[in-house]
This record gives C-alpha cells, structure tokens and sequence, in this order.
C-alpha cells in the first residue's frame, strides 16, 4: 500500500539536511546467504538543497554561517549534521513520529548507535523508522542470545562493501570500520530485485516497513541472518534460512503482524508446499547433506529444512543453542560450504544422535507447530 506524501513541512519534521546527489545507477548482481540481487538502474534527477528550512532560517545560515535550529529537531532520535568530509550524501535525523513520510530526493544516510541507515534517493521514509531498527534489533538479540556488537569474528573476516555497488562510493567516510550494520533502503520498483542480507549488510526495500500488510517479515527474517553471521562462518543454507524463517515467525507473532508467507513451509490450509518433507522424515541427516551441498532451487529446501529443524533444535536443546552452535562453530576453522564440518559442530553442541532425535520428532512436533501457525493467522483473515 502506497502511503500519501506530504510536501516539504515533513521534510521539516524528518530534518533532512544536504546538497545535490549524483547520479548513480548499473547496480551489480550478487548472492549471498539469503538471496541474490537483481540488476537495478534508475535515472537521477536533480534537488535543491536546503529543503528543511524555512526561508527566514536559510537567510540567517547564509549571513552567519551557522545552521539555524528548528523547534521540530527535537527528540532522542535527532542527531546533528555530519563533519566528515569525506561524506557527499546528507546525513538526515528522524524525528520519531510515525505520521511523518517524505520521500527523500538524494541519497541519504542517518547513523545509529549500533547501525547505519542508508536511503536511496526516492526512498519514501518514515519519522520512526530508527526506533524500529533499533526495536527489531533488541527483539532479535533475545530472542537468539546474541548480540550485534563487533565480535572478534566480524573484525577477522573481510567485509565486501556493498554500499558501493548499489549507491555509489560516497559514503566512504561512514562507518569506515565496518563495526555496525549497514542497512541499504531502496526504492522498491517492482523490477524483480529482491532482499538479500550478507555479513554486515542488508537490502530491503521501504515498502518492507508497511507493518499492516505484513512487510515487517522481511525486515526480522534479514536481521536475523546478520546477527547470527557477525558470530562466525556460514553455518550452511539449512541453519542460516532456519534461523531467518525462524526469527520471521516468532517476531510477526510477538508484535501481532500478519505472515502468510510462511503458509508455504507450515502447508496450512490449501497451500501447496514448495517441497515435499517426506525425504526429510525417511533419512534426515542424507537429506541434510543433499540440500546443504546443493545449488538454490525453485523449491527452497534450504528453507523447509531449516525451519523445521530450528523450531526442533531449540525445543529439544534450549533456547540458547543457535548462540552455542555460533561459539562452537568460532572455535573451528571451516569452509563456509563445508557440510561435514556444519555436522560436526551440530553433533558436538546437541548430540551425536541429533538427526536421529530429528526424525522422530518431525510428525507430531511439526504438526503442532503447523496447527499454532494456523490458529495465529485466523484473526488477520485467513480461513484454512
């Protein structure tokens, strides 16, 4: 759903600061632990700046030199204009109300404490997004006991800079370590492109924040991959699209959004299941060795594997055991792709019998499972 635009007295509210953007465009494929990117170009056009003052405030900048206050830059959200030189894009503030949308017209950045935002130009932002950030990060960290400060993992392990390829090389000078989340928003155009999320770095689109129609999904199921890959290497397609599927389901619920995306792993209702789990349940860890060596299929076993046997590892062996499965998998030296190393550090941190355990408890523990999926989905109108 298309939310309404408001002229510049929004843009006050959002404190959107800075000059003209250049032009950027022939943005890169990729693949990565979640998705591949598509290809996306667009055609830049020009801003004035100093859209966020008023005319008399814009006069006294220009006779004093200084940048003139405004009575809504006010909240724990706002932060003031950037010094580093290195930077072209405007660092933006948001002011923390939900009501304020703007649709930002030059590459645009805005820095938290433990991440940074980066806004495509077109971009239709809102005045809370910062504290929903910082609200999904929270809800990820306890729900994995994780954290998403820099750990000695993320500071080892080279980091490609993807804000390059799809923004251009002008935000150089923010976070130049690397330390927190970069979060790519882009102007979703119906062109194919889809979410991805690698080390450090997301890609959403910011029609992924429309809560009411259930977008927020895409948002939890990304953060959650980056904060289980800033502990140590991939720990295969199987854990990490479990872990992302996983912390989707558990946060939609817990904040009451609506995911029916996730009809085509629970098989609710008439909803045809994109692969059968029936290899699953005949020879679990045969089906996790082929699915975990092979290429991505249409059929994303990767990612019905994985949501069932994280629903079942952390039933089995505790809340805590994708944090212990991360530090068991930090004190050994593998292959991202190397799956007998994945079942060794599977084995060593539950059991040696875990496939077996897996097996045994897919038809009822997964039924059950299927049936709370379900009952949740009924009040957002879903009729199985």
């Amino acid at each position: 759903m298309k939310k309404k635009l408001f002229p510049v007295a929004v843009a006050l509210m959002l404190g959107i600061t800075g000059c003209a953007a250049e032009d950027k465009s022939g943005r890169n494929n990729k693949e990565d632990i979640s998705e591949s990117a598509s290809a996306r170009t667009e055609e830049g056009t020009e801003h004035k700046a100093g859209t966020i003052a008023s005319e008399e405030k814009q006069t006294a900048e220009e006779e004093t030199g200084e940048k003139a206050s405004s009575e809504e830059d006010t909240g724990e959200n706002m932060i003031p204009a950037t010094d580093v030189a290195a930077v072209k894009e405007p660092r933006i503030t948001l002011s923390g109300n939900a009501a304020d949308v703007v649709q930002v017209k030059e590459n645009s950045y805005y820095e938290g404490d433990r991440y940074v935002l980066y806004f495509e130009k077109g971009t239709t932002i809102h005045g809370d997004m910062a504290k929903q950030i910082e609200k999904i990060m929270k809800d990820e960290e306890d729900l994995f006991g994780l954290k998403y400060e820099k750990t000695e993992y993320l500071a080892s392990t080279s980091q490609k800079d993807f804000r390059k390829e799809e923004l251009g090389d002008s935000f150089a000078g923010v976070n130049p370590e690397r330390e927190k989340v970069d979060i790519l928003i882009m102007d979703y155009k119906d062109d194919g492109a889809i979410e991805w999320s690698d080390v450090n770095t997301i890609l959403l689109f910011d029609e992924d924040f429309e809560a009411e129609t259930g977008g927020m999904r895409t948002v939890y199921h990304e953060m959650g991959h980056v904060l289980r890959l800033r502990q140590s290497p991939q720990l295969g397609s199987i854990i990490e699209e479990g872990i992302g599927n996983y912390s989707e389901d558990m946060l939609t619920r817990k904040n009451g959004i609506p995911d029916w995306s996730l009809m085509q792993y629970y098989e609710a209702g008439n909803t045809e299941a994109l692969y059968d789990a029936s290899a699953i349940e005949a020879d679990p860890e045969k089906a996790f060795r082929e699915i975990n060596d092979a290429s991505r299929s249409s059929t994303q076993p990767e990612y019905a594997y994985g949501f069932r046997f994280i629903h079942f590892l952390r039933e089995t062996y505790g809340e805590d055991v994708v944090k212990k499965l991360s530090e068991t998998a930090g004190r050994h030296g593998f292959e991202p792709k190397d799956t007998d190393a994945v079942i060794q550090i599977l084995k060593e941190t539950t059991s040696e019998d875990v496939f077996e355990r897996f097996g045994k408890w897919l038809p009822d523990g997964w039924k059950k499972w299927c049936a709370g999926y379900r009952e949740y989905m009924q009040p957002f109108g879903f009729d199985f």
